[in-house]
């Protein structure tokens, strides 16, 4: 995950994308086997939640760490993964098959759910890949 330590970097994130909307494929080898889909699972969430004291929002904690988020797009598009304090950031959209990662290269008091740089390039991924969607319709 992109918080774990404190240190990830672009390649590690693009896999941990690629291995989502792959369905637990990397590089053409199945990397994740478990007899159905990689994020069956991902949907079942805890039926009650409270506020992170320290992060000031409600997490949405799914099965396997990741979290369920609204993205700031008009829709509040539902997207899943995590983010560090730095700002960096891993999300994926089962809607639209899009995994994005955003990578910072300076530590610094970020929180990606709430850092504008992330959510910016986040949001216009999404509105991308919808523009495209309802062109090929």
């Amino acid at each position: 995950m992109p918080s774990s330590n404190g240190m990830t970097n672009a390649l590690a994130m693009a896999a941990l994308g690629a291995l989502a909307s792959c369905d637990g494929s990397l590089n053409g080898k199945k990397i994740y086997n478990g007899g159905a889909s990689m994020f069956d699972q991902i949907e079942k969430t805890a039926s009650e939640y409270m506020d992170d004291e320290f992060m000031l929002t409600r997490v949405e904690f799914t099965q396997g760490g990741f979290a369920k988020f609204k993205a700031q797009d008009k829709d509040e598009t539902v997207c899943y993964g995590w983010g560090g304090a730095g700002g960096t950031m891993i999300r994926y959209v089962p809607s639209l098959d899009l995994a994005i990662g955003y990578c910072t290269n300076k530590l610094g008091f970020r929180m990606a759910m709430n850092d504008p740089r992330p959510n910016l390039l986040l949001k216009a991924a999404i509105e991308c890949a919808k523009a495209v969607s309802n062109s090929e319709k």
